[in-house]
C-alpha cells in the first residue's frame, strides 16, 4: 500500500511540476516564440479552464475505464503533451500541447485522489487528520 501511495504522490507531483513550471519561464517562452508575455501567460489560463472544465466530463466519460489503466493513461498523456510543448515550433502548437496536457491532467488529478483516500480505513475518510488533533 505504501509503494502505491508513493506512486500517486510522485505522479500527483509530476503533474503539479508540470502545471506550474511554465509560470517561471514565461518571458523566456514569449521570447522564444516572439509573442508578447501576456500572450505566453495564456498558456497557464488555457490550461487552467481546461482542467477546471474538463475535469468532470472527461472523468464521467472514463467511469468504465479500470482505474490503474486511466492513471497510467492520463500521466502517459500528460506526459507526451510535455514532451510534445517541449518541442512546439509555434505557440499555437504550444498552446494546443497544454490543452492536451490539462485533459491528462485533469483525469489523473481526482482518480489519484480518489484512489489516494480509498487506502486510508474506513473510519478516517474525509475526516480531519491526525494532525489536525
Amino acid at each position: 500500500m505504501v509503494l502505491h501511495v508513493l506512486v500517486l504522490s510522485v505522479g500527483s507531483f509530476a503533474v503539479g511540476t508540470g502545471t506550474f513550471v511554465v509560470t517561471g519561464v514565461l518571458p523566456d517562452i514569449a521570447e522564444a516564440l516572439s509573442v508578447s508575455v501576456a500572450s505566453a501567460g495564456l498558456l497557464v489560463s488555457v490550461f487552467a479552464v481546461t482542467f477546471a472544465i474538463g475535469s468532470p466530463f472527461l472523468v464521467s466519460a472514463a467511469s468504465g475505464v479500470e482505474r490503474r489503466r486511466l492513471l497510467g493513461g492520463a500521466l502517459t498523456l500528460f506526459a507526451l503533451a510535455n514532451v510534445a510543448a517541449a518541442l512546439a515550433p509555434s505557440y499555437s502548437v504550444l498552446l494546443g500541447t497544454r490543452v492536451v496536457a490539462a485533459c491528462g491532467a485533469a483525469v489523473f488529478t481526482p482518480i489519484a485522489s480518489a484512489v489516494a483516500a480509498g487506502f486510508a480505513p474506513p473510519g478516517m475518510r474525509g475526516g480531519p487528520s491526525r494532525c489536525a488533533r
